[in-house]
């Protein structure tokens, strides 16, 4: 609960009546009373603060626009303050479960208002103005504008609010050359629904969003809603009116709210209690579980906590009186020992706690009124500072919290959800024995167990109770080796250790299903077979039901055979061979030869890439497992030279020439091949054709060991020969010389 501060040169003595009148709420969070207070009264006592005077408060509309409202909420910051509104101001209880809130409330409008929405007008204005006095440079206040115009409403009516300033310094175009600071941060731009929104939803893109970091959307009423404080289907975040002003001068505010356009859709703004502020010499706050407030309950504890204000010199003591009225009684409905009521020199807060009893006495609400008083100068008088309030104390019961069930058995592993019935439902802590904080816990024992719970309320009072849970267990079994390993006619156990609430009984499975009469807690296996091979279980019974082991998993191996035997190999140097085993059973191999255990051969085959002759000898292969081993036939590798080919050179043909057979290789008897040789070792020059050609001679020795010989062989080109025609010669003439051929150099020869 904030306190209001009010500066005047005598000692006021107020007086508060504690009435019920009409006060809307919602969920207990958020309040709105438009009849405990006048004007005057919301604006000297919850509006101004510090060294602040305040006076000539007016009023201009409905009573029912204008109210004290109090939140416990998150929609908003201000636990308390003023609200105007252009319908009724209980309206703006939440939670937003209308989407048009409106209240026709037949008032006028205001100038300065229609001047911000020219040419609309404003109707159903709320308007209070008052003198006031700073006692600093500088005045402030925090507010938040809301409305159920937003969102869809837009860029289309403009519900609109002004603060209106004027005084000395201050020229402005509204009436007595006042400013209007509700503006937009860092702007001279007004706040109304136009200026800060999310865009109309209707047409994002001829009304989009404006200023859209200072908006709360809350909702239109049928949809889902931010939060349950507020019906306003949206907010602004709390914002800060404030300006320059000269110390100790007179300045006049307006602050103004109304309808534009028509009365339909209310909005309203709301002012912190306390902030208006311009300096301040002391403050008191009361607090109860964190938090101020004005509302206390029986059991709980409080404090008052007094705190010196910037212009208290803190270099002296700060003194200050306090006194109680109200129809509580110190003793009785609270616990209280006055102390020395001085702020230290050099401190800047003093606590002092109070103590509210429970009684148990059904008696309604007392009241504690509390007035302090402190003399000092503040920066534009000498004045007395007076803060008075009042607590309202409420009847509260004693705890009561109980653990819902009973003494109970139950079957370890299950578990049973233990949980807590109180009368109060709300602000309640649990510790449980368990390390849980939880209203309820999930528990197990595996013995009987005792299992408590503390259940505190919000003002500290504290039930144990507590509920035995008794185990009954299931069978449970353990063992240490799940997983072994047999050789075929071998003996073996599996053992598991059974604990469980007895009596119980056991029966063992196996792969083949139930074992009959097996049911102990040891199965034995004499003369173990291939069959027996698998997963075995032990299931035990008893009152809490059946459970079974975890699976235990023997493998049953026998002597391996061999089942596929390696045989001979017959190969040349350099061929690519290989060795083959195979066995009936799983198992490791190992090959040898003449020279004994051959390094890393330990598969199921033996391959040679590229055999060498060295490799010639005698081969077997023993296969072996944990149960025994078998060895294969032993065999013979034979690697066989490669034959020594030679091949002679070839001579050189015409293109021209006829068929020949190509000879040269040795040994002889080998196939010659390349291009124009036949298959009868025949070269045809003219389909080989002009160039040197490569022949190749292949001959396989009797062991089958192939190897080759190449050569090459030059077919030569045909000359083209031309010959002149000779003159005749008579049979008696003289020798002649022959001539005509070409090319020359060649040799003539005459047939007769």
């Amino acid at each position: 609960m904030r306190n209001f501060w009010f500066l005047k040169k005598l000692i006021i003595v107020k007086i508060f009546f504690f009435v019920f009148l009409y006060v809307a709420e919602a969920q207990g969070v958020f309040t709105v009373d438009t009849v405990s207070y006048t004007p005057q009264q919301l604006v000297q006592e919850k509006l101004v603060t510090g060294c602040m005077q305040a006076s000539n408060v007016q009023y201009n509309g409905s009573f029912q626009s204008i109210g004290y409202f109090e939140n416990t909420g998150s929609a908003i910051s201000f636990s308390n303050g003023i609200i105007l509104s252009t319908g009724r101001a209980i309206d703006a209880v939440g939670p937003n479960n209308e989407m048009n809130i409106s209240s026709a409330m037949s008032q006028g409008g205001d100038a300065d208002l229609d001047s911000i929405v020219f040419p609309n007008t404003t109707e159903d204005a709320a308007i209070l103005e008052f003198d006031f006095v700073p006692s600093s440079d500088s005045v402030w206040f925090r507010y938040v504008f809301a409305s159920d115009e937003y969102p869809e409403y837009v860029c289309d009516y403009n519900d609109v609010f002004g603060f209106f300033m004027s005084g000395p310094g201050i020229t402005g175009d509204y009436e007595n050359g006042a400013i209007n600071i509700a503006r937009i941060p860092g702007t001279q731009t007004p706040v109304s629904i136009n200026t800060v929104n999310n865009g109309n939803p209707a047409d994002t893109i001829a009304c989009p969003p404006v200023n859209v970091q200072y908006y709360v959307d809350n909702g239109m009423g049928i949809t889902p809603l931010v939060n349950t404080e507020l019906q306003y289907d949206g907010y602004t975040i709390e914002l800060v009116a404030s300006l320059s002003v000269q110390a100790c001068q007179t300045y006049h505010i307006k602050l103004a709210i109304g309808d534009a356009v028509s009365d339909a859709y209310d909005s309203a703004v709301l002012l912190e209690a306390g902030s208006f502020s311009s300096g301040s010499l002391m403050g008191m706050d009361f607090q109860t579980l964190g938090q101020s407030s004005d509302q206390v309950n029986e059991g709980c504890e409080g404090d008052f906590i007094f705190s010196r204000g910037a212009s208290s010199d803190l270099s002296s003591d700060l003194q200050f009186d306090l006194t109680f009225s109200g129809n509580a009684v110190n003793g009785v409905d609270y616990s209280w020992t006055p102390p020395a009521f001085v702020i230290p020199a050099g401190d800047s807060v003093l606590n002092i706690p109070i103590d509210f009893i429970l009684d148990g006495v059904s008696e309604g609400v007392d009241t504690l009124v509390y007035l302090m008083e402190t003399n000092d100068v503040c920066d534009c008088s000498s004045v007395t500072i007076t803060i008075q309030d009042t607590i309202f104390i409420f009847d509260r019961d004693s705890l009561q919290a109980q653990i819902n069930q009973i003494d109970t058995l139950i079957c370890y592993p299950d578990s049973i959800l233990l949980d807590v019935s109180s009368n109060y439902s709300e602000g309640l802590q649990y510790n449980w024995s368990t390390g849980s904080t939880d209203s309820s816990v999930w528990v197990t024992a595996l013995q009987d167990t005792v299992f408590y719970v503390s259940v505190q309320d919000i003002c500290g009072q504290t039930v144990t109770d507590s509920v035995v849970v008794g185990a009954n267990s299931y069978v449970v079994f353990n063992s240490v080796d799940l997983e072994q390993d047999a050789c075929f006619g071998d003996s073996l156990g599996i053992l598991f250790e059974v604990t469980g609430t007895e009596p119980y009984t056991l029966q063992w499975f196996g792969p083949g299903g139930l074992i009959a009469s097996e049911e102990n807690d040891t199965l034995i296996l004499n003369n173990i077979q291939l069959s027996q091979d698998g997963n075995y279980w032990l299931q035990g019974s008893n009152m809490c039901g059946i459970s079974n082991s975890d699976t235990a998993i023997i493998h049953v191996t026998d002597v391996p055979q061999i089942s596929i035997q390696p045989v001979d190999v017959n190969a040349c140097v350099g061929d690519s061979a290989g060795l083959i085993v195979a066995t009936d059973v799983y198992t490791g191999y190992q090959w040898y030869n003449n020279d004994g255990l051959i390094l890393g051969a330990t598969n199921d085959s033996l391959i040679f890439d590229s055999i060498a002759f060295n490799a010639m000898g005698d081969y077997y292969c023993i296969a072996s497992n944990a149960c025994g081993a078998d060895t294969t036939d032993t065999v013979i590798v034979m690697v066989n030279p490669l034959p020594v080919v030679m091949f002679l050179d070839l001579t050189d043909h015409c293109e021209n020439d006829t068929a020949f057979e190509v000879y040269g290789g040795v040994p002889a008897g080998g196939i010659y091949t390349g291009l124009g040789i036949d298959g009868n070792n025949f070269m045809h020059p003219d389909i080989a054709g002009y160039g040197e050609h490569l022949v190749t001679y292949t001959y396989a020795a009797p062991t089958g060991c192939v190897d080759t010989a190449m050569q090459y062989i030059t077919i030569d080109s045909v000359p083209e020969v031309q010959f002149a025609d000779l003159p005749d010669i008579c049979l008696n003439a003289d020798a002649i010389y022959l001539y005509g051929g070409t090319p020359a150099g060649g040799l003539y020869v005459v047939d007769y």
